[in-house]
């Protein structure tokens, strides 16, 4: 768990997430899906990129939603 000054997502914890918790517990399946909301936290070159470089299929819900869903 992670949190910012200001008590919400930041680029730089959603990619630490991604690339030291999500992928490294996920690689051993061919392909992973990763449900988040659009938050603009998840939606980077960066993140992406490394989505697609890591085979993990990105389901973006709408924003501020995911409690709702």
């Amino acid at each position: 768990f992670a949190m910012s000054n200001k008590r919400w997502t930041l680029c730089t914890i959603s990619l630490d997430y991604l690339t030291n918790n999500f992928e490294p517990h996920t690689s051993i399946i061919v392909t992973s899906l990763l449900i988040i909301d659009s938050y603009n936290s998840h939606m980077t070159w960066q993140f992406s990129d490394y989505c697609l470089q890591n085979n993990i299929i990105l389901l973006y819900l709408p924003v501020h939603s995911t409690y709702i869903l």
